[in-house]
């Protein structure tokens, strides 16, 4: 048996007045989840807790990991002796990956039995919730989150920059040092699901050039970062090894949100569902063997409607408002279909777009308006070329 205690502060979580009201997504208001949704055997996957220390004293998880059981067990601060507790509610979240607990040797079983229990003021132990891990060769779809600036009420005057194409996130962090100097730190890698695993970097500014050319400063590995994204403006992150630990423990588990989600009033009341697509954008298709063409357009909320089957369309207008190509002449509109009742993709699909006086046939996943740009597939009908890559190409624009 492996067990391990993993200790950690927290505070309060407060809503900051440039946030927008982000609801949770369905799941992660639950005590404990496990992503991403298919786990292959070997691989990373990240447990999440999210609860409370009902008295305000916080406290510590208790973690023992065997092959076939994962035992998670929060122990409150307060049932020892002298300790001062505000008895107020402190909500908390941990990200756990059950593979820093182990040997590098070490494999789970075929079903793994995952609990999460409390110690109460009695010394008992309760179970809260418990949860089976199968094993899947599935592949995850990938989850984005919104590129841009990041930040935590925990980590006051501190940011966090991420980007994010397709499955592959770089993120970098600035901070302070214990002695307040600045620091950054760099991450980058895949997305696996709705997870994200990767190394901090930090540059080493202490090099002494001796001769010129002088050498850029080196790179030092500085702990790790785990990622668990929520909604495409919300994240939890758990830094280890790597923030002053004399202020946050070893480990630092945070909930982060962009900065200036201001949702577009014309959008129904649920963004995690509907990308928002209005505004300034360039848009048009390109090849491999044609030059590409785009033009600028403004695209408007056209409302929704319902199909026989009980499945919603959202619907764009996208008006031309510059072209400098005289191939492009015409609007387009942009469907999305939100399938999840039928546990389908949540796509969208262009209508109308023209290629070399083609009709093109255009789909695209909710997923990829998270980075504020599409790229998709476009099969064009007089297109014959199989070596002809053509592809439909949108990106907002600043104008």
């Amino acid at each position: 048996m492996f067990k391990k205690t993993l200790n950690y502060i927290v505070t309060t979580i407060m809503t900051i007045a440039v946030f927008s009201n982000v609801g949770h997504a369905n799941g992660f208001t639950d005590p404990l989840t496990i992503h991403p949704q298919n786990i292959r055997a070997g691989q990373e996957f990240l447990i999440h807790i999210n609860s409370s220390w009902n008295n305000g004293c916080r406290g510590e998880v208790i973690a023992e990991v065997t092959a076939d059981v994962i035992d998670l067990t929060a122990d409150p601060f307060g049932r020892v002796a002298g300790a001062v507790c505000t008895q107020e509610i402190v909500p908390f979240h941990d990200l756990i990956n059950p593979y820093d607990l182990v040997n590098d040797d070490f494999r789970f079983a075929d079903n793994v039995t995952v609990n999460f229990s409390f110690i109460g003021d009695d010394d008992q132990k309760r179970l809260v919730t418990s949860k089976t891990i199968g094993f899947s060769d599935e592949l995850n779809s990938i989850k984005s989150a919104e590129s841009g600036f990041w930040v935590s009420h925990e980590l006051a005057y501190s940011s966090l920059t991420m980007d994010q194409q397709q499955d592959m996130l770089s993120l970098a962090l600035s901070d302070f040092e214990q002695d307040g100097e600045s620091v950054w730190y760099f991450a980058a890698g895949p997305v696996n699901g709705n997870i994200f695993s990767g190394v901090m970097y930090s540059y080493n500014s202490n090099i002494v050039c001796v001769t010129e050319p002088c050498p850029r400063a080196a790179i030092a590995k500085n702990g790790r970062v785990y990622m668990l994204i929520n909604e495409r403006n919300e994240v939890i992150a758990k830094y280890i090894g790597l923030l002053d630990q004399g202020l946050f423990g070893t480990d630092l588990t945070t909930v982060y949100q962009r900065l200036e989600l201001q949702p577009n009033p014309e959008l129904p009341k649920d963004p995690v569902a509907v990308p928002d697509l209005t505004g300034a954008w360039v848009a048009g298709v390109e090849s491999d063997t044609d030059i590409a063409e785009f033009a600028k357009y403004t695209i408007s909320y056209g409302g929704e409607s319902i199909d026989t089957s009980g499945l919603i369309s959202y619907v764009f207008s996208a008006s031309i408002t510059n072209s400098v190509s005289t191939r492009i002449e015409a609007d387009f509109t942009i469907s999305c279909v939100d399938q999840r009742p039928l546990d389908g993709p949540l796509d969208c699909a262009v209508n109308n777009m023209q290629f070399k006086n083609s009709s093109c046939a255009i789909r695209f996943p909710f997923e990829s308006v998270a980075n504020n740009a599409v790229s998709a597939t476009a099969d064009c009908s007089d297109v014959q070329d199989v070596r002809n890559d053509t592809r439909f190409v949108m990106y907002r624009s600043n104008q």
